[in-house]
């Protein structure tokens, strides 16, 4: 029928495209919360491995023994080898959800 919902007429021709240059999204409300949750839960583990170690050494166990209970806990923080290769999967993976998204969007 060409109407909304609502009852409204719908537009006539293409959708406009979400603005997705840098400056837009780091603008947008969606982007500051997601960032100060990553920066949250990171200071969070940073803060738990740093005052683990002490925490252990203070109750006897060894300085290795410290280390590996750290490991165990930040498995990959422990690591900068494992925390870039992390990094580097969560990227590729908000890339393809990114495209799939706008490519869904320009479709529908």
């Amino acid at each position: 029928m060409g109407a909304h919902p609502d009852g409204r007429p719908a537009e006539v021709g293409a959708p406009a495209r979400p603005d997705t240059t840098g400056g837009a999204i780091t603008r947008r409300a969606s982007f500051r919360w997601f960032t100060l949750g990553l920066v949250s839960q990171t200071a969070g583990k940073l803060a738990v491995t740093v005052i683990l170690v002490a925490y252990l050494t203070d109750r006897g166990y060894s300085l290795p023994q410290a280390g590996l209970a750290v490991a165990a806990v930040g498995g990959h923080s422990a690591t900068l080898v494992g925390a870039a290769a992390l990094t580097a999967i969560g990227a590729y993976a908000l890339h393809r959800a990114h495209r799939a998204f706008t490519t869904e969007a320009a479709a529908g």
